[in-house]
């Protein structure tokens, strides 16, 4: 299974157009649709992005999120301290302004918060708490493409891989109970995928977490 053949005239085995059994469907789009569907929902180990750097300078409260991200696992400041998570209001609450520059106040970020776009700290970064921090997180891998022929769907998961093509042509062609049926069987090969991904982990131990209260 690669993109050419995924692509390819209903003639060619292992195409979208042969499984399906029409020739005029607008693979493209469905193979797009069908990688996006999976990737809403799936979180395995080829999908993690580690120590992904970005510079804090003074007056950072605010770094935009790396292209094709999908969830958090970890943040380390420049003195490779983890940051907690919280949500938006949370982050937001602990700002304060400036009385002398009217500016949101500068210390040692020890918060973050995401948007759809941004990584929102607690304060502003200081003189003191510049520097490199990394960011470790679940991101869609690229796409199927002429130049990306294969990918760990295509070598791992093929099955999946084409269940969730069926199921975004099954919505191109407006078939609703084909949609459910095909969308159905897809998240039940995810949670078997999420399952045996976890088994990698046999024998790990994690870490207890004995942070400070202040966060």
């Amino acid at each position: 299974m690669d993109y050419n053949s995924l692509i390819g005239d209903k003639t060619v085995p292992g195409s979208i157009k042969l499984w399906i059994n029409n020739a005029l469907i607008d693979v493209g789009t469905i193979l797009s649709e069908a990688q996006a569907l999976i990737y809403q929902h799936l979180r395995v180990r080829e999908m993690i992005v580690s120590d992904y750097a970005f510079v804090m300078a003074q007056g950072d409260y605010s770094k935009p999120l790396p292209a094709r991200f999908l969830d958090p696992i970890a943040m380390r400041d420049q003195y490779f301290v983890r940051m907690k998570a919280r949500d938006l209001p949370s982050v937001k609450a602990r700002r304060w302004i400036d009385a002398t520059t009217g500016a949101i106040g500068q210390g040692q970020p020890f918060l973050f918060a995401l948007t759809g776009t941004t990584i929102e700290f607690n304060c502003a970064a200081d003189a003191t708490a510049t520097g490199t921090y990394l960011l470790d997180y679940f991101g869609a891998p690229p796409l199927l493409a002429p130049l990306n022929q294969t990918n760990f769907l295509t070598d791992r998961y093929p099955m999946l891989l084409r269940t969730a093509c069926f199921a975004a042509a099954a919505d191109f062609l407006n078939d609703d109970a084909r949609v459910t049926r095909y969308t159905q069987r897809m998240m039940a090969l995810i949670q078997d995928i999420d399952v045996n991904d976890d088994l990698a982990m046999r024998g790990s131990q994690v870490d207890a977490d004995y942070s400070e209260s202040r966060a």
